[in-house]
């Protein structure tokens, strides 16, 4: 299964805020590379503290995703 994903960091206090951002970003990404939903998003943490959270969120997609950065 393919997949688009972000990884950001953030403190804890903030990841509400920041799969907002991201997830924000998926549809432009969606519809520019003609994308579609092919399962539910997924989150992905690296690394975890109250400080610091290193967090990769994701959406399986069908088509052939390309990265863009």
């Amino acid at each position: 299964m393919q997949a688009i994903t972000i990884r950001d960091h953030c403190p804890a206090s903030e990841l509400s805020k920041k799969y907002d951002e991201i997830y924000s970003e998926f549809g432009g990404i969606m519809k520019k590379q003609s994308l579609a939903f092919a399962s539910h998003p997924f989150g992905i943490y690296h690394t975890f503290s109250p400080e610091d959270v290193d967090v990769e969120a994701g959406i399986p997609v069908t088509g052939s995703p390309k990265a863009e950065g």
